[in-house]
C-alpha cells in the first residue's frame, strides 16, 4: 500500500502543532521513535531545526541594538594644570590654577528618537525573517516526508518483484524438464531474481538516505524513527492558481521586504539629523594657588557644519532606501514564478497519475495475468512473461513517482502561500 501523512497546508497545521503544546515542550531537546506522521515531523522541525535555533537569537540581538539605541552620551570629566613650570613669576607652581570641569553633550534634533525608530524597525526584519523560514523548513520537511514514503513504498514494489521473480524460477525450471522450454529460460529466471536482489538493496539504501535527510530536518544525524507513515493515494485539493496567487501577498518574505525598507528609511532619518550640531555644555570650579582663592567656570560650544554635514552617510542611505521597491518586487515575481512552477507540476502529476490509477495499470495487470497463465499453459515464452512483468512494474513506479511529485509541488505551495486548502485524511 502507498502510505502518507496529513497534508494539512501548513498554516492550518502549524497551528494545530502549537496549540498542542508539540512546538516547544515535548518535541524539544528530543527526536521521534518508533512510527512517525508528517504532523509529527513537521512539529519536531519546527522545533529543533538548526536554522530556526538562531532566530531567538537573533531577537535579542534586535533588542539589545534597541537598548545601545536608547542610551544618551556619557558626562565627561577634565581636570586641567594651568600656568605653571615657566618662567619667571610662573615658574614653579606657584600661581598654579587647577580647574575641575564636567562637561555633557546634548542631542538636538530628535537624534535618540531616529535611533531608537531605526532599531525597532529592525527588530521587525528578524521576525517576518523567522516567519518566512518557518513555512520553508515546513514545506521542506513536508517534502523529506513523501520523499521517505516513496522510498519505502519503492523499497516494498521492489520485494514483491524479487518474490515474483523467485516463484518464476520453478515454473521455468518445470518447463525445461518437460521439454517445452530452453535451458536459456532457467538462466534468464535466475538472473532475474538476481537483479531483483540488486534493485532491494538499492532501495534499501534509498531509504536508508531518506531518513536521514528527514532527520536532519530537527537536528539529528542518527534517525530513531522507524518508519514514516501515512497514504500518498489520499490526495489534497488544492485552490485554483488565481486564488493562490492572492494568497502570495500575505508571504513573510515579502513582509519582511517591507519591513526592510521601513529600517532603511529610519536609516536615512538618523542620519540626516547627524547633520544637525549637538551642544556641549560644560561646567566647573578652579583654584588660584597663589591667592587660594576660587572660581566657576561654565561653557558651551557647538561644532560648526561647514564642510562636513554628513553628507555621504545620507546619501548612502537614502540610495540604499531606493532599492526596496526593486527589492520587493524581486521577491515577488520570485514567489509568483515559484508558484506557477508548483502549480504546473502538481497538475501535471494529477494528469499522469490520474491516467495510470483509471485506465493503464488495471490494463497492464489484467495483461500480465493473461500472460502469466498463457506462460503456464505453454502459450507464451519467458520473454514474453518477462516483457509483461517489466511493463506493469514500472507503471507502477511511474504511478507512484507521480503520486510524490504531486504531493512535493502541493508541500511547495503550502510553503509559499501559506494557507490551507481541504485535503483528506492522509493518516488514513
Amino acid at each position: 500500500m502507498i502510505r502518507c501523512p496529513n497534508n494539512h497546508h501548513l498554516a492550518l497545521l502549524l497551528a494545530a502543532l502549537i496549540a498542542c503544546g508539540l512546538l516547544l515542550d515535548s518535541a524539544h531537546g528530543q527526536s521521534p521513535t518508533g512510527p512517525v506522521s508528517m504532523r509529527q515531523a513537521i512539529g519536531y522541525a519546527l522545533a529543533q531545526n538548526p536554522e530556526l535555533s538562531v532566530f531567538p537569537k537573533d531577537l535579542r540581538i534586535a533588542e539589545a541594538r534597541r537598548l545601545q539605541a536608547s542610551l544618551v552620551p556619557n558626562p565627561e570629566i577634565s581636570i586641567f594644570a594651568e600656568d605653571f613650570g615657566g618662567s619667571g613669576h610662573f615658574g614653579g607652581a606657584n600661581v598654579i590654577q587647577n580647574t575641575l570641569q564636567l562637561s555633557q553633550v546634548i542631542e538636538l534634533g530628535g537624534k535618540r528618537r531616529a535611533r531608537i525608530r531605526a532599531a525597532e524597525a529592525g527588530r521587525g526584519v528578524v521576525n517576518f525573517d523567522f516567519e518566512a523560514k518557518r513555512l520553508k523548513v515546513a514545506a521542506e520537511t513536508a517534502q523529506a516526508f513523501v520523499d521517505l514514503l516513496g522510498a519505502q513504498e519503492r523499497l516494498a514494489l521492489s520485494r514483491q518483484g524479487l518474490d515474483l521473480a523467485e516463484r518464476f524460477v520453478p515454473d521455468a525450471e518445470k518447463r525445461v524438464e518437460a521439454g517445452r522450454s530452453s535451458p536459456v529460460e532457467t538462466t534468464r529466471a535466475r538472473v532475474a531474481v538476481a537483479a531483483a536482489k540488486i534493485t532491494v538493496e538499492k532501495e534499501e539504501g534509498q531509504v536508508a538516505l531518506a531518513r536521514a535527510r528527514l532527520a536532519a530536518q530537527w537536528g539529528s544525524t542518527q534517525p530513531q524513527f522507524s518508519r514514516a507513515v501515512g497514504d500518498l493515494r489520499n490526495s489534497p485539493v488544492v485552490a485554483s492558481l488565481s486564488v493562490l496567487r492572492s494568497r502570495v501577498a500575505a508571504h513573510p518574505a515579502l513582509a519582511k521586504g517591507e519591513a526592510e525598507r521601513a529600517q532603511r528609511e529610519a536609516h536615512v532619518a538618523v542620519e540626516r539629523r547627524k547633520a544637525i550640531p549637538d551642544v556641549t555644555l560644560s561646567g566647573g570650579g578652579r583654584q588660584l594657588n597663589e591667592t587660594d582663592d576660587t572660581s566657576f567656570v561654565a561653557g558651551l560650544s557647538i561644532p560648526l557644519p561647514l564642510w562636513n554635514r554628513n553628507q555621504g552617510s545620507i546619501k548612502e542611505a537614502q540610495l540604499l532606501a531606493s532599492r526596496s521597491d526593486d527589492e520587493i518586487r524581486a521577491v515577488e515575481v520570485s514567489l509568483n514564478t515559484q508558484l506557477a512552477i508548483a502549480y504546473e507540476s502538481l497538475e501535471d502529476a494529477k494528469i499522469e497519475f490520474t491516467l495510470l490509477q483509471s485506465s493503464v495499470l488495471p490494463e497492464l495487470q489484467k495483461a500480465f495475468e493473461l500472460t502469466n497463465e498463457g506462460y503456464l499453459n505453454g502459450r507464451f515464452s519467458y520473454l514474453e512473461l518477462s516483457e509483461s512483468r517489466r511493463a506493469l512494474a514500472e507503471s507502477r513506479l511511474q504511478y507512484l513517482q507521480a503520486l510524490i511529485n504531486y504531493h512535493k509541488a502541493a508541500a511547495a505551495i503550502d510553503g509559499l502561500t501559506g494557507a490551507s486548502s481541504k485535503t483528506s485524511d492522509f493518516s488514513k
